[in-house]
């Protein structure tokens, strides 16, 4: 059966895209700018976004450091640089800017414009998580779960997973549901594991959408009901899921 796999990356496109949905908060004065640069960068135009964005980070604008840092991150009118990267995200993060903490973090656990060093992401980590980043939270719960710059210790993941988790973000709610589906740092409860993987699943997640399916289709904390879990596989398959199209398969040629 296909596990669900969360690599570090992923967390990063979450938190910067949820940046850009999310209110900006800078003062007043600066506020236009920065919609400038967004309504660029909404149009394609990354070469004007970039240059309001760093006329905007040079004047010491935490917002702007963080979006100048993904910029270079992601190539968007300036070659890639992950060196400058990382360096605007730390100015951006010595301000306080907790969107830059988290992913200064991830740079220095992958060793991206920084040199390698699990044990400074991790403590970055732990700076956005005393201000409740959901993000962070899950950053440094599959630290303890993997022992990456932290000592392994799975039951102090499960206290950052349930808040992540109670936040509405996916990947720990899904991570939640795994681990209580294998007893791994809490008492096995099939029950409590499908609640996480429903939550996430309506979330639109493929990856819960199609472990859901796989606990209808084994009555694994809900009643069996196979009309049900190939309704949520799908859903999933419809998302590109490659174990839902798997079973589907696998159904329809047993017909």
């Amino acid at each position: 059966m296909q596990r669900a796999s969360f690599p570090l990356v992923l967390v990063l496109r979450v938190a910067f895209f949820l940046v850009l949905l999310g209110p900006v908060h800078t003062a007043a004065i600066q506020a236009t700018p920065l919609q400038d640069a967004e309504k660029a960068q909404q149009a394609g135009d990354f070469k004007k976004s970039f240059a309001l964005l760093e006329k905007l980070a040079k004047e010491g604008n935490p917002e702007g450091e963080f979006r100048l840092g993904w910029a270079y991150a992601e190539g968007q009118g300036v070659a890639k640089d992950p060196n400058m990267t990382a360096h605007w995200w730390k100015k951006a993060s010595d301000k306080g800017h907790l969107e830059a903490t988290f992913n200064l973090g991830l740079s220095y656990v992958n060793g991206d414009g920084v040199e390698k060093n699990p044990a400074q992401g991790a403590a970055l980590w732990k700076k956005a998580v005393a201000k409740n980043h959901a993000g962070a939270q899950f950053a440094l719960a599959m630290a303890y779960l993997k022992g990456e710059g932290v000592q392994q210790d799975t039951k102090a993941a499960i206290p950052l997973l349930e808040k992540s988790a109670n936040q509405g973000y996916t990947p720990a709610q899904i991570t939640l549901g795994l681990a209580y589906a294998r007893g791994e740092g809490v008492v096995k409860n099939h029950t409590e594991s499908f609640t996480w993987l429903m939550k996430a699943a309506k979330q639109h997640n493929a990856q819960a959408q199609y472990l859901v399916g796989v606990a209808y289709f084994k009555g694994e904390g809900v009643k069996k009901d196979p009309v049900q879990a190939v309704n949520w596989w799908e859903e999933a398959a419809k998302q590109g899921h490659t174990g839902a199209k798997e079973v589907l398969k696998q159904l329809e040629e047993k017909e």
